[in-house]
């Protein structure tokens, strides 16, 4: 018994190392895909985002008590000014609803472009989202008619979309 306590502490570190792995590269992912990312976190200051510092540390990021990425918030407003001396252009990514706990995204007030990812209302993610706020920002296209498909994004109550150049209809379940 004495021998299997380090063993199971052991494989609990390299699980919990894991889920951290995943959740950078989610959040990597949309870094990568910010297109002006220098120079948008030079003007904010931005803190860590690179592989060698925890994600819970970097400017943006909130985490729960279990240490899973709960939040990301780098929108450009009056409480958060340092998100306005330069704004974040780019698309969004689908990986960000692989974060199993986020349950708030807001990127309000940027030149972000492109479609939703319509990979946001499949059936296994962002099943913890309550907050959405994409709002005055140039993204385009349709919503995508898996937003409104039943079990999507069950938690989110409403959604900031407005001043976007969205076209269509609103999808409901």
């Amino acid at each position: 018994m004495a021998r299997l306590l380090p063993v199971a502490l052991l494989l609990l570190v390299a699980a919990v190392c894991a889920a951290q792995s995943n959740q950078a590269e989610s959040l990597l992912a949309q870094k990568a895909a910010i297109t002006n990312w220098a120079a948008f976190s030079f003007a904010a200051g931005l803190v860590g985002w690179d592989d060698r510092t925890p994600v819970c540390n970097w400017t943006g990021v909130e985490c729960n008590a279990a240490g899973d990425v709960s939040s990301l918030n780098m929108s450009c407003t009056p409480d958060q000014p340092r998100f306005c001396a330069m704004r974040a252009q780019g698309q969004l990514v689908p990986d960000l609803c692989q974060l199993s706990s986020i349950t708030s995204i807001k990127f309000a007030n940027h030149s972000l472009s492109g479609p939703l990812p319509a990979e946001w209302g499949g059936p296994d993610a962002c099943q913890s989202l309550s907050f959405l706020y994409l709002n005055d920002n140039k993204l385009s296209g349709t919503i995508p008619a898996s937003f409104g498909a039943r079990g999507s994004m069950p938690n989110l109550p409403v959604a900031s979309l407005g001043t976007n150049s969205f076209n269509g209809r609103c999808p409901t379940p």
